[in-house]
């Protein structure tokens, strides 16, 4: 009840005002009668922009929201001063829009806390163990700032993910693949755990070909299914080649030189980019290494045993994915299975899971800064829209030679990435007590 509420107040009153425009933008794109990538500034895969279109209807026909926002020319003469700091808009959504994209990113963390105590009460029988284990999730402060501030969409990719894990542990593969395959078109990251389900199969069936065969054929038929329902309309109208610019525009970004190699945000656009691309050649041969000790680890193991390899390879290959320390919304996929572990197996996991949660909403912080009340400052009274211009205007105030914003973004992001450090550190302790208590 607590996370409900703390959501429901933070829904009308902060916005990351630079994302939410861009759903607002493509919201009025499907009201036109165009499709996702038709009209340029939908830059994601297909399902986010179904459900935006979704409730784009909800609040035009249903609720009578005509108006998502407006543009401010008082914003203007600061879109070069934040150019390339994720808070270049004179757009500004409306208090009433904000709260209509949040509700079903909210409604999908609640899902989430749902399951996440179903799964820790089937494992160890304990409803308080339970209870907390889906209190980790919905009051991370992360996933609070996420859905109600930040107002992305990681939580459904989340969702499917863990949905994908808890159907095949109960064989329903079919099911399985299509919601690990829903996860994937959300966010690409689940992608990562795909090898090891598969493993995961593969050993729970060691021996009997046919059970193999049969199950890895309904995880694909699942996929398929997912996949063809998801691009359909993108094969119809011609924009399939379009639809994966999510993708190809990210890789493609790591080789765009920029034209200002002292703008920090500028050269993580670049270069951080192309780090993150190398750094994949170490993360996919580890992960498929980690599905192979999946396999081969999980001979003469019970079903326990095997569900516990999973879960635990569940956590170090999403924690794996994103060592690189990436942008905050995409932890998400991390905190379940952390929240799981932290509950059923050592509890000093909250120490990470508390140092990566603060860290990453002050990293989130750092890059959206005082926009955040540029809704309350262009339609209330709360605030002035000049105060908040004036406000975003400071965090550029030079501290040791650069930008305060800059400043606070490293230092953060350091943090953040420290915790997701942590993470391995306490793995391999509690691996290595195991091994000395024998």
């Amino acid at each position: 009840m607590t996370g409900l509420m703390i959501r429901l107040i933070l829904m009308p009153l902060l916005t990351y005002a630079y994302d939410i425009s861009f759903w607002a933008t493509t919201i009025q794109n499907i009201m036109s009668g165009d499709g996702l990538y038709d009209m340029p500034g939908y830059y994601y895969s297909p399902v986010w922009g179904y459900i935006l279109g979704a409730v784009g209807f909800i609040g035009n026909v249903l609720l009578g929201i005509t108006s998502m926002g407006g543009f401010f020319e008082e914003l203007l003469p600061g879109i070069e001063l934040f150019e390339n700091c994720y808070t270049s808009t004179a757009i500004v959504t409306t208090i009433e829009f904000n709260i209509l994209i949040k509700v079903p990113l909210i409604l999908s963390d609640v899902l989430v806390a749902w399951m996440l105590y179903s799964l820790v009460k089937e494992k160890t029988g304990d409803e308080r163990k339970a209870a907390t284990g889906a209190a980790l999730w919905f009051l991370c402060p992360i996933v609070i700032y996420m859905s109600s501030i930040h107002a992305t969409f990681d939580t459904f990719s989340v969702l499917f993910t863990l949905l994908s894990v808890m159907l095949l542990r109960k064989e329903h593969y079919l099911l399985a693949g299509m919601s690990i395959a829903t996860a994937t078109f959300t966010k690409l990251f689940p992608a990562y755990l795909i090898v090891v389900l598969v493993a995961y199969t593969l050993a729970r069936h060691r021996g009997d070909r046919n059970a193999i065969g049969k199950n890895i054929m309904k995880m694909a038929a699942g996929a398929l299914i997912i996949t063809l329902l998801i691009y359909a309309p993108m094969l119809l109208d011609g924009t399939f080649a379009e639809s994966f610019f999510f993708i190809t525009a990210r890789v493609g970004g790591a080789s765009v030189p920029t034209e200002n190699e002292q703008d920090l945000f500028a050269l993580l656009s670049s270069g951080g980019m192309r780090i993150v691309t190398l750094v994949q050649f170490v993360i996919l041969p580890g992960i498929c290494y980690l599905a192979y000790r999946m396999y081969t680890g999980g001979k003469d193991k019970t079903e326990e045993e095997l569900d516990d390899r999973l879960l635990l390879l569940a956590l170090v290959t999403t924690t794996f994915s994103l060592a690189w320390v990436p942008s905050p919304q995409y932890l998400l996929i991390i905190i379940p299975f952390l929240a799981y572990h932290i509950i059923a197996k050592d509890c000093r996991l909250i120490i990470p899971w508390v140092v990566m949660s603060v860290g990453a909403v002050l990293f989130a912080f750092s890059t959206s800064n005082f926009s955040l009340l540029l809704s309350l400052g262009a339609y209330t009274d709360i605030i002035e829209l000049g105060t908040v211009i004036f406000l975003m205007e400071s965090m550029h105030v030079p501290v040791f030679g650069m930008p305060f914003q800059q400043l606070l973004f490293i230092i953060t992001g350091i943090i953040e990435g420290v915790g997701i450090w942590m993470i391995f550190l306490y793995i391999y302790l509690r691996r290595r007590e195991h091994v000395v208590n024998g």
